[in-house]
């Protein structure tokens, strides 16, 4: 029984250093953000734009999808928190927010991006 209780311990202990060598930092939440950008802008087609000014946006975005995410970039506020053996990074702007959870290098989403005031 002993022997089974201190397995866990030294388990828990393991698990616990393992995680607060590998949170993921401001950076990898940054790709991820940039990915998810990259991702609408691959699947979203321009008949699923109503406004005339929205379908050039989306043309030149698709065309000089770097200068997009930079115009883009500048209208999101990111905020960053790290924490002993996880990370948060949260993301807001463009109408939509989200929260993602960092923990062993990867970021989790949990309810994904959501619309403000909705």
């Amino acid at each position: 029984m002993f022997a089974r209780i201190r397995f866990l311990l030294v388990s828990i202990v393991l698990l616990g250093a393992v995680a607060m060598v590998t949170a993921p930092g401001q950076g990898a939440g940054e790709l991820k953000l940039r990915a998810a950008l990259e991702q609408q802008l691959t699947t979203t087609g321009l008949s699923q734009v109503d406004a005339p000014l929205g379908k050039v946006a989306l043309a030149a975005c698709k065309l000089d999808p770097d200068a997009c995410y930079e115009v883009v970039r500048e209208q999101i506020e990111t905020r960053y928190e790290h924490h002993v053996i996880y990370s948060v990074y949260s993301v807001q702007g463009l109408g939509k927010s989200a929260t993602c959870y960092g923990a062993f290098t990867q970021y989790f989403c949990p309810g994904g991006l959501v619309e403000l005031g909705g």
